[in-house]
């Protein structure tokens, strides 16, 4: 998405910079990643046929999934990202927030590659993990007492 903003739109239109970018990937990638991995096993795993040690981990349904995410994701964020493009700073913030939503329900969804959430119940771990991430993100909010936000406060990340 980023790559396609700048091809598209010229390198001042960047949607989102290099601070944000680690922003996203330190809170909505750490304490998620951390509580999947210790996520208890799906019930039926120990019926299930062992996995062929030459397949590759990117199996057909990691595919499929990265492929849907992206068929679905990309045009959303275009259109967030240009709508909002009269105001360069507005449409980086909403692009930046949508971007923590998507991964924080991504990794509710991740939980299993079988079953859905509505099945599946995430675990105690994982809901603190999301819950924290969302804390986090709750400071990059406007505070009503101060109209500067976090965003203008610190320059280089917007």
């Amino acid at each position: 998405m980023i790559g396609g903003v700048v091809l598209i739109s010229g390198p001042e239109y960047l949607p989102l910079v290099a601070a944000a970018i680690l922003y996203i990937n330190l809170v909505t990638d750490g304490l998620p990643a951390l509580a999947l991995g210790i996520a208890p096993p799906d019930p039926d795993i120990m019926e299930r046929p062992p996995r062929d040690p030459k397949e590759s981990v990117f199996s057909w349904d990691v595919k499929a999934f990265i492929a849907l995410a992206l068929i679905v994701e990309i045009p959303f964020f275009f259109f967030l990202f240009y709508h909002e493009l009269y105001d360069i700073r507005h449409a980086r913030k909403k692009t930046f927030f949508l971007f923590i939503i998507i991964e924080l329900i991504i990794a509710l969804n991740f939980r299993s590659m079988r079953y859905s959430i509505f099945k599946l119940a995430p675990h105690k771990w994982l809901v603190l993990a999301i819950l924290s991430a969302d804390c986090f993100d709750d400071h990059l909010d406007p505070v009503p007492s101060n109209p500067r936000t976090v965003f203008e406060i610190i320059n280089p990340l917007f």
